[in-house]
């Protein structure tokens, strides 16, 4: 957007990149090539750009807080079993947005713990939400299907009811979201 045009956004694609960045800002000019067939852009008008670096299409995606370090490796626990309990899975990582990062690798099954995960070790046992006395299954705390519906106990971003920092876990289904 030009600042001298406020509210017109003019679509263009990045022409030149600079053959270094600057060390300690990590910038780099470019010049940017934009139609401009009304002649409303002129030389010397400052602009705030967009530039859009990647793009994925549905893709599973958790909050970033679920992403926990174990061993050297990036990795969430997931909920498994009956009493539930924490199992760490290795995952590779892509896009980052909005606080969700991007699942590459493997397909995440289950309920993936959103709250308290620091605390947490394989085999460590869970304490769900909308979980009573090691009861049957309930929705509480699984998440949307990242189109704006929402489940039972859950939101429309994926995340699920929050838990406490004793042991109990706040879950929620992965997202099927699209960073950017």
């Amino acid at each position: 957007m030009a600042d001298a045009l406020p509210g017109r956004h003019f679509q263009g694609h990045i022409a030149r990149i600079a053959p270094q960045f600057q060390a300690d800002s990590r910038q780099a000019r470019m010049e940017v090539s934009i139609p401009n067939a009304e002649q409303m852009l002129k030389p010397g008008m400052y602009a705030r750009v967009d530039v859009q670096l990647a793009e994925a299409g549905d893709v599973t995606a958790v909050p970033q807080e679920s992403v926990v370090v174990r061993k050297g490796g990036q990795g969430v626990f997931v909920a498994e079993g009956d009493p539930p309990q924490a199992r760490f899975v290795p995952v590779r990582t892509g896009l980052e947005q909005n606080g969700l990062v991007q699942i590459v690798e493997p397909a995440l099954q289950g309920d993936v713990v959103q709250l308290g995960q620091h605390l947490l070790q394989d085999g460590s046992p869970l304490r769900l939400p909308g979980k009573r006395g090691g009861g049957g299954k309930s929705g509480a705390g699984q998440g949307g299907d990242g189109k704006g519906e929402n489940r039972e106990g859950g939101n429309k971003d994926g995340r699920g009811k929050p838990g406490g920092a004793d042991g109990s876990a706040k879950r929620g289904k992965p997202g099927q979201e699209k960073p950017q």
